[in-house]
């Protein structure tokens, strides 16, 4: 490939093998690049984690070495988009939810359509998962009741099984290879992560919103600016327990599309428009008053009104 691909076609061996360990020697000090990498989602801009790795590198080297990962972060940052750019199809999502249930995760007994009174075990998507080799995602993971998260503790430990009583056939499930898990969870929202699922975890990996990717994906600076300043200011105040609302990337994506279609003002009042009233609503509109550089013309959440 490097013959081939890279315009040194007719280059001798020994040129090839000579750059190449002038690249291994200078590898740990030259500065990360990303970009090269292939993902399943077209448009992804992988992230740098610890100057050398990739998120995506990260993702699939755990799953590789059979480790589980917890991913945080607000939401709208990208913390599923990074699972699917780094497994594509093959990654399995379970979304979690308050009211979720052992059987949402390792599966039941259905109606059989058309058929009266006959049912079929499914399997969960925690028994796909094992059974296939898959990497299996559980999505807004601080919902799922404690419960029920302590059905995961034996898949995620060495013993890599799990025991479903009411199964037929199989009732002991033992993870084949290329089964992980990546746990997203949003910080303070839901039940949290008990303490025995945390252990089981090799690292957690904190996802904020990305605004250099927000950059080259053309966000308006002036909305970046803002973003940059109210991050800035929630990072302060997290070391006192306090939470405070920032744009997610989702939020900034949608403040460029309308910025395009209508105009930045309209833009800035429907980002007005998702953060919290009060302090935190007067303090966006004064950034964006200063960044939009819009005088006394405050965005206000957008609502119609009789002409």
């Amino acid at each position: 490939m490097f013959l081939s691909m890279q315009g040194l076609v007719g280059a001798g061996v020994d040129e090839f093998v000579e750059r190449a360990e002038w690249a291994q020697s200078t590898a740990h000090t030259a500065s990360p690049s990303v970009e090269h990498d292939a993902s399943h989602v077209p448009g992804y801009i992988p992230r740098v984690i610890d100057g050398v790795h990739s998120d995506i590198d990260i993702l699939r080297q755990a799953r590789t070495w059979r480790m589980h990962l917890i991913q945080s972060g607000p939401p709208g940052t990208g913390k599923t988009t990074a699972a699917q750019a780094a497994h594509g199809d093959e990654l399995i999502i379970a979304a979690c939810y308050d009211g979720m249930t052992t059987q949402d995760l390792v599966g039941q007994y259905l109606p059989e359509p058309g058929e009266a009174g006959v049912f079929r075990w499914v399997d969960g998507p925690l028994i796909e998962a094992m059974q296939r080799g898959r990497p299996l995602l559980l999505d807004d993971f601080g919902w799922m009741p404690p419960g029920v998260q302590a059905t995961l503790l034996p898949a995620l430990d060495h013993q890599r099984t799990v025991t479903v009583l009411d199964r037929p056939k199989e009732q002991t499930v033992k993870a084949a290879e290329g089964f992980s898990v990546i746990i997203n969870v949003n910080p303070g929202v839901g039940f949290g992560i008990t303490g025995p699922i945390r252990d089981r975890a090799a690292f957690e990996l904190h996802v904020p919103v990305d605004l250099k990717a927000a950059e080259k994906l053309d966000v308006p600076r002036a909305f970046i600016g803002v973003a940059e300043e109210l991050h800035n200011l929630a990072e302060a105040e997290s070391v006192n327990g306090i939470h405070r609302w920032v744009p997610s990337m989702r939020s900034l994506l949608n403040a460029r599309n309308l910025a395009v279609v209508f105009d930045e003002h309209f833009a800035a009042s429907a980002l007005v428009g998702e953060c919290p009233a009060g302090e935190q609503r007067t303090k966006l509109q004064d950034l964006l008053v200063t960044h939009l550089e819009l005088d006394t013309d405050v965005p206000e959440p957008l609502q119609s009104r009789s002409l």
